[in-house]
């Protein structure tokens, strides 16, 4: 038997194993939006620029500069 066992058999059995998963749910819940909101996050700044730069070409000029293209 795992210490993983051994705690929940001490805690209560099935019923405490369960409310652990619960609380395992919600973090992994919570993870999962903090993620979606990150990565539509990201989408926004990747759009914001490349629509920005589609009619000044700022990045281009940056990037000829620092590469002496």
């Amino acid at each position: 038997m795992s210490k993983k066992h051994k705690k929940t058999n001490i805690q209560g059995g099935p019923v405490s194993a369960s409310l652990t998963h619960e609380g395992e749910y919600r973090i992994i819940r919570h993870d999962l939006l903090r993620v979606v909101i990150l990565n539509l996050v990201y989408l926004a700044a990747v759009l914001a620029v490349f629509y920005s730069n589609n009619k000044s070409h700022y990045l281009e000029n940056l990037f000829g500069k620092i590469f002496h293209i």
